[in-house]
This record gives C-alpha cells, sequence and structure tokens, in this order.
C-alpha cells in the first residue's frame, strides 16, 4: 500500500513550469516624402492708388504653409495665380499676379521669387508665402471679394 501511494503522489505531484523567453521582431520603413499643410491665409491690401494689393502693403498679411519632409531631394516653390477666384467685374482685367516666399525652420531662406526653387532639409520648414497683383491701367474697383489661390508646391 504505500508503494500504491508513493506511486500515486509522483503522478500528481505538480509540474514545475518552465521559464521561457522570445523576441517580437519589429520592422518598419519611412518614405521619402513631402507632406503640406496649409497654414494662415493671407490677407492682400490695396497700394495708395489703388493699382496694386499685395500682403507686402499696410495691413496685408503673409500666408504660412508648413513643409514637413523626410528626405533632401525636395524643392519647394510657389504659383502665383493667374486670376482672382472671386472678385467684382473687371478686376481681372489687365491684372498680373506674382508671387514669393521665404523659408525658416529646418530649411532657412530669405524672401525669393515664387518661380525660384529651393532645396528643404529633412524636417519641418514653415513657407512663407506673399502674392501681388498688379492693374496694368485703371485700379481695383471697390470690394470686399478679393480671393485668390498661390499654388504652393513640394517636387
Amino acid at each position: 500500500m504505500k508503494k500504491l501511494f508513493a506511486l500515486a503522489a509522483f503522478l500528481f505531484a505538480p509540474v514545475l513550469a518552465q521559464a521561457a523567453t522570445t523576441g517580437a521582431l519589429f520592422s518598419g520603413s519611412i518614405l521619402s516624402t513631402c507632406i503640406l499643410v496649409a497654414g494662415t491665409p493671407g490677407i492682400i491690401t490695396a497700394n495708395a492708388d489703388y493699382t496694386g494689393m499685395s500682403s507686402h502693403n499696410g495691413g496685408g498679411l503673409a500666408s504660412s504653409v508648413t513643409a514637413t519632409t523626410t528626405g533632401n531631394s525636395f524643392d519647394i516653390t510657389t504659383e502665383a495665380p493667374s486670376a482672382f477666384t472671386l472678385a467684382p467685374a473687371g478686376a481681372n482685367t489687365g491684372t498680373t499676379f506674382s508671387s514669393s516666399y521665404a523659408l525658416s525652420g529646418a530649411t532657412t531662406a530669405a524672401e525669393a521669387d515664387g518661380a525660384t526653387p529651393r532645396g528643404l532639409n529633412i524636417g519641418l520648414t514653415t513657407v512663407t508665402v506673399h502674392m501681388a497683383a498688379a492693374k496694368s491701367a485703371d485700379v481695383f474697383p471697390a470690394s470686399l471679394t478679393y480671393t485668390a489661390t498661390v499654388i504652393v508646391r513640394c517636387e
């Protein structure tokens, strides 16, 4: 009987668990990209003789765009509008548009003509965008509805 109890005790004895470890592998990648996010909208105001409107004039305000890049292969440019998207009749007649921009943050550069490409460094860069419109003859008509869009490109 003692042998039977010893055998039963052995068979039903708690089994000690063995500790085990392993590694959980992670991998990933970041593609070279440029992300543009529109920030503060700009304001264009008239010059003294009402033949020009610009974000550089008194009361004017530059627009801002944030560029986030993960690679060094991107250039930034701006493209002036070809017309106002919202304006009174006659506002686009004889009007030429221009844009310029400056950079601060990961890339710093003084204001330049919008068509001049500038290389961007990796990171976050603020693009300060200016716009101007000029009449070849006549003046801009009075209105609260002057709207235009400068295109910012990261290529």
